[in-house]
């Protein structure tokens, strides 16, 4: 009995890793669509000491930059529309297995989770679309 017990452990382990990577590779996803959405939004103007052309060249300005209060409301309005919209679309098992994905990777916490999360996994989204904002090279919008 007690075998069998450890064999379904080791299963489950491998299976919410499994689950894990699953997840993973999906917020990745997201995150890319999210960030393919910002660059075909053609820039507000808000930084006009800038030749920012999209609404990516400046929400990178401003997570680099920022964070700016007078702006603070706009950007989560606009960066909350863009992570939703296909967070919603998400087919229930996607969503529930990326909902498990992203309540690990945020809280590292083995609990169980069997119910979609839409706010977990946007956080988890927008923590992606941010390091990438963080990690590109603005230089090329200085020299303006």
């Amino acid at each position: 009995m007690n075998r069998e017990r450890d064999r379904w452990q080791v299963y489950l382990d491998e299976t919410h890793e499994a689950v894990c990577a699953y997840a993973s590779a999906e917020l990745d996803a997201l995150a890319r669509r999210a960030i393919t959405s910002l660059q075909r939004m053609p820039a507000s103007g808000i930084f006009d000491e800038y030749p920012f052309k999209t609404i990516w060249d400046e929400y990178c300005h401003e997570v680099q930059q920022g964070p700016n209060e007078m702006l603070e409301w706009a950007w989560d309005e606009t960066i909350r529309a863009t992570i939703y919209h296909p967070i919603n679309t998400l087919p229930r098992h996607v969503a529930t297995l990326i909902s498990i994905g992203a309540d690990y990777e945020l809280t590292n916490c083995d609990d169980e989770l069997v119910a979609i999360h839409p706010d977990l996994i946007f956080q988890a989204v927008k923590e992606r679309v941010d390091r990438q904002a963080v990690r590109r090279n603005m230089d090329r919008f200085e020299a303006y």
